[in-house]
């Protein structure tokens, strides 16, 4: 759920059903044309702030949830924060590199991102394994990615005792995971990747 989009009095939607509903409307005279999306993203600074690690977790997610719903292509807003010393609007706090344009936690996550979903990619699907659980399914060629998550912050936790049959697990920054251990999701996606 985005609160941005119960702009301009429009009744508040799930992402996902705002970006089904747009491809529908650009299609609509039967062409398949590209959905793009500019000018999106989490602030840090101002407006409804987000920890720079929620930020670069939350990028993932959307990027994940626009793939699977027509989406084809996301131009995020901005690569720098603001300037300014005391930030005061929205977007002033939504670069990947921050005012010194040092890197910020969202770009080793969308270089991880482009690296696990390459533009050959093909959506799968989606799963709910278990409460408050939500899992991405892409595929390139044979091998599948698989993205998990917890979906609300303050929601269940939940523990995957066993990881799945995977050939590589990985971080939402590219970090590779012990998928022999028990892991403990949280809202950033865990990457799963195999045969």
């Amino acid at each position: 759920s985005n609160a941005n989009t119960g702009q301009g009095e429009a009744k508040q939607t799930y992402l996902r059903d705002l970006f089904r509903n747009w491809k529908e409307a650009a299609c609509l005279d039967g062409k398949d044309r590209q959905l793009w999306v500019t000018e999106w993203g989490w602030d840090t600074l101002a407006g409804q702030i987000v920890t720079e690690w929620e930020q670069a977790a939350y990028m993932q997610r959307c990027i994940l949830l626009a793939l699977g719903n027509g989406v084809n292509k996301m131009f995020w807003y901005w690569y720098y924060d603001s300037d300014t010393p005391t930030p005061v609007n929205f977007f002033d706090g939504c670069g990947i590199f921050n005012r010194f344009r040092e890197p910020k936690p969202i770009a080793a996550a969308y270089a991880a991102l482009r690296t696990f979903l390459p533009a050959d990619m093909q959506y799968v699907g989606y799963a709910y394994p278990a409460p408050n659980m939500m899992v991405q399914i892409y595929r390139i060629g044979e091998r599948y990615i698989a993205a998990a998550f917890k979906i609300h912050k303050d929601g269940p936790d939940h523990t995957l005792k066993t990881q799945p049959r995977a050939e590589a697990v990985y971080d939402m920054f590219g970090g590779k995971v012990d998928g022999k251990k028990a892991r403990k999701l949280d809202i950033a996606p865990t990457w799963y990747i195999g045969r």
